[in-house]
This record gives C-alpha cells, structure tokens and sequence, in this order.
C-alpha cells in the first residue's frame, strides 16, 4: 500500500487527498499548522505540526519524523495568498511571508526529505497566476512561479525522483474565498473570471489531482500542467 507525505490537511484540498488516501488504504504523513480532525486518531494517520512561516526551523524539528522512512508521493500542497492588490501596494512583510509559505517552507521540506527518507514522486501544487501574472495576484503569482522553477530543478538535480507541478482547477477552498471577498474585481478582471467560471469542490479536485498524479509519471520530470490541458 501507499504511503505518502502531505503538507497542509486541515482544509481544503489537501484535507481531501488526505482523507481518498486514507480510504484507499493507505498510510498518511501529514504536516502543517492544524491536522485533520477526522483522521487523527486513526493509526494510519500521522501528523506533525509545522508552522510554514518560519522555514528556517523546519529542517531540524521535521528530521525525526520523517527519517528512514519511505513515501510512495510527497504532496506540497500547504499555500497561502492575499487580498489582491497592485504590486506596489504589497509590503515586503507580506511578501516575505507569502515566499516563506509557499516556497521557503517547501524548500526545507523537500531538503529534509532527499537527505533522511526515500522518496518515488514529488507533486507540487502550483496555480495559473504563476505563468500568466494577472494584475492583483503579486507575491503569490511570484511564489508560484518560483515553485514551478524550484521543481524543474530538484528535477535536473535528482533524476530517480519524478517532480511535476500541477496547477489544480479552480477550487472552492477557504483561502479562495477569502480573496473573493476583500478583493475588488473592478480592478482585477481575473476575478471576475472566477467569479463566473466554473468552480470545483476540494473532494472532486483532489480525485481528479489523484489520477493525474499516475498520469504526469508519463512525461518526462520537472514539468509544469494545468489540469484541463492534462486531462485533454
């Protein structure tokens, strides 16, 4: 059976991968700032608390719970993002942040991994913001595409690991919501878009996301998909 290593399970479509694994037998290590609630006294269900926001920590703290053992799939899903705004009007606090969360944190995951467990694939969940650069969407547009660069080279540099980013369809989780609703979408047309596209729910993202992860096997590592074109 599969065991795979999680970041970010207390919502959204992480909470989900989660909970499909888990039903489909297999064994979960979960990391992030709050475990998932359904699954936390069940055996096969382990999970360390990190906070993403201060990377520089988690080498050291995560090394034990992740040494000499061995992931079918490390899953880098934890993210955060902001209320949509000029890039001028972004403080440096809140780009430091989004960096640290969404890549930094990342960053020192991957490295403890490659140094103290085994590892066959690594999926990045990545977004559309990071290759497009829609107005509004700032550091975590610039997050985003970093993440996608940092997988093609963990890709050159490792090659008996895949790595692949894949940006997910648009989804219904808390911290889209909340970009809804303290952005204007005069300003930002993108959010107009999604405001009348079509949106999923996390369970029917994360079992799409799961088939893809079996199918991006087939191209060659470090790669960036968008799931509608993957799925065409």
């Amino acid at each position: 059976m599969e065991t795979v290593f999680i970041t970010g399970v207390d919502h959204g479509i992480g909470q989900k991968l989660a909970e499909i694994y888990w039903e489909q037998g297999a064994t979960i290590y979960a990391v992030g700032r709050h475990e998932d609630k359904q699954l936390i006294s069940d055996p096969n269900f382990h999970f360390f608390p990190l906070d993403f926001r201060e990377p520089e920590l988690i080498r050291n703290i995560l090394r034990p719970f992740v040494e000499h053992r061995s992931f079918t799939r490390v899953i880098l899903n934890a993210g955060t993002s902001h209320t949509l705004r000029d890039m001028r009007d972004i403080t440096l606090n809140v780009m430091r942040e989004t960096m640290n969360v969404n890549l930094w944190a990342h960053k020192q995951i991957m490295d403890t991994l490659l140094q103290h467990a085994n590892i066959e694939q690594v999926i990045a969940l990545s977004a559309s913001p990071g290759i497009f650069e829609h107005r509004g969407w700032g550091a975590y547009a610039l997050s985003k595409s970093a993440l996608n660069t940092l997988i093609r080279l963990y890709a050159e540099e490792v090659p008996k690991i895949h790595f692949s980013a894949i940006a997910p369809y648009l989804t219904h989780t808390p911290m889209l919501q909340k970009v809804l609703e303290d952005s204007v979408s005069v300003r930002y047309p993108s959010l107009e878009r999604i405001k009348t596209g079509k949106v999923l729910t996390p369970e029917q993202s994360a079992h799409r996301l799961i088939q893809a992860f079996d199918k991006v096997r087939q191209y060659n590592s470090g790669l960036f998909f968008e799931m509608h074109k993957l799925e065409h």
